[in-house]
């Protein structure tokens, strides 16, 4: 085992070097926010599963488990690459473990929590979930996860640095793993540019400004329908602050400290991409915002661009049939620092409720350290986080995937921040930000009530986790 990989220091300077090893081998939603401020987390020292875990390594030879006949529900979201993917990878994991049965229940991200939130109420949740977001903290907080920490002699955390694991540490343990890391791009289709008349941008320079028109100028040379660029302010909020040299909340999650004029000002550049057209309407925008790939005006090559996880690249090139291209967020040379980095993509964690948290714990090791589940998963999580898995993968790369390897790595190489968790009570984020941004652009609130409504709203939500 690697040194530094178990020791976890998984900060900014660390992931670059990750980054730069796996360019030759070398992604949602769905992690927090770049920072400048905020460090490797501490105190894993205790921590079982981390620091002396028993099976390190062993993920792929059958660890001890009874051998009675076991059902194991897991739901995620996700497109239906993604449900592909793991599907194969579970028929894997039951060749290894005939008795353990795993009942595979694929969702899409609308919805996805408000569905598990209602199955725990009813003692029904499923025994695996993916989570993302503050939701690995705010589950912990209210008892419906287990804690990884106690599970040494079923789970490897050793691979996964403290600052990764920063968003499922509640009060000294582990409530959820990394099913890997992924950054932010801009999707952009070339055959809607090429058709609009439009060049694609040079993504080094940009700005908003240019931003808003460009997709103007491809609403225009391009049939009704189709437009310049689909927005989703739960994919760039975290990004468009970072530039600035905001962070959402304070260090210790207690406080929103973003100043209001930065979601202003993001609110006014839509306000301008529905003045020329550039973006949907908000009727149809309302439908489309955050649907699976296959159901996006980009899948159906109907937008020329779209703010994505760069482990989403090949379910919007499948669904739009084309190349699609990787470029860097407008404004990373325009403001104080550049916005995008490396975040957890989502987390595999497991109910309290479970009646086989033992099988529970093996499943969850073999998704994320089996050299055999690597090669199947492949990048659809994002970026394995365990460098042994990343090998195993190097030489199964497609030609998507390389691009994905090389775009984070063009990244991490202007990222200035280190990844800035969401803490417990935010998990309203992602309704508060389609309700208000929907308020905007049907115009019953200015973007500067907004603003000033999110930050009453979500720092009520904060004080109310504490």
């Amino acid at each position: 085992m690697n040194i530094v990989t178990k020791r976890g220091i998984l900060a900014l300077g660390a992931s670059v070097a990750v980054a730069l090893s796996l360019a030759a081998c070398t992604t949602t939603t769905d992690g927090g926010t770049p920072s400048t401020s905020s460090g490797p987390v501490s105190g894993l020292a205790n921590c079982a599963a981390w620091a002396n875990s028993k099976v390190t390594g062993q993920a792929d030879a059958q660890q001890a488990a009874s051998t009675e006949k076991v059902e194991l529900h897991f739901t995620w979201w996700g497109d239906d690459t993604r449900a592909q993917l793991t599907q194969n990878a579970i028929d894997a994991f039951e060749a290894l473990y005939p008795n353990i049965t795993i009942v595979g229940e694929p969702g899409v991200m609308d919805g996805y929590f408000d569905k598990l939130a209602t199955r725990f109420a009813g003692g029904t949740s499923p025994d695996v979930m993916t989570l993302g977001g503050s939701y690995p903290l705010d589950y912990a907080a209210n008892g419906s996860i287990i804690n990884m920490c106690d599970a040494a002699n079923n789970m490897d955390l050793a691979p996964f640095g403290e600052n990764i694991l920063a968003n499922s540490k509640y009060k000294g343990g582990i409530y959820g793993v990394p099913t890997g890391g992924n950054t932010l791009t801009m999707l952009a289709n070339p055959a809607v540019f090429q058709a609009a008349g439009v060049a694609l941008p040079d993504d080094d320079t940009w700005t908003w400004e240019q931003f808003v028109t460009i997709a103007g100028q491809i609403t225009a040379g391009t049939p009704d329908g189709t437009y310049g660029a689909e927005m989703n302010i739960n994919s760039l909020m975290g990004s468009y602050v970072a530039q600035r040299g905001d962070s959402v909340y304070s260090d210790d999650g207690t406080t929103v400290t973003m100043p209001a004029s930065d979601l202003t000002d993001y609110w006014n550049m839509e306000l301008a991409l529905q003045a020329n057209s550039g973006m949907p309407t908000p009727e149809i925008h309302q439908e489309t915002v955050g649907v699976s790939p296959e159901l996006s005006l980009m899948g159906q090559g109907k937008s020329g661009m779209i703010a994505s996880y760069d482990n989403q690249l090949q379910a919007y090139a499948t669904a739009a049939g084309g190349d699609l291209k990787m470029l860097r967020l407008p404004g990373e040379s325009e403001y104080a620092q550049a916005g995008a980095t490396m975040n957890p993509s989502q987390y595999f964690a497991i109910s309290s409720q479970s009646k086989h948290p033992v099988e529970a714990q093996i499943f969850v090791n073999w998704m994320v350290n089996s050299l055999t589940a690597g090669p199947i998963l492949g990048t659809s999580r994002g970026m394995p986080i365990n460098t042994d898995v990343r090998d195993a993968i190097q030489g199964t790369f497609t030609p998507l995937q390389q691009q994905q390897s090389d775009y984070m790595t063009r990244v991490l190489a202007h990222a200035t921040g280190t990844y800035n968790p969401q803490p417990a009570g935010a998990s309203i984020a992602q309704d508060l930000n389609k309700e208000l941004d929907s308020k905007v652009l049907f115009k019953t609130e200015t973007p500067d009530q907004a603003a000033q409504e999110w930050i009453t709203r979500m720092q009520a939500s904060l004080d109310q986790s504490q």
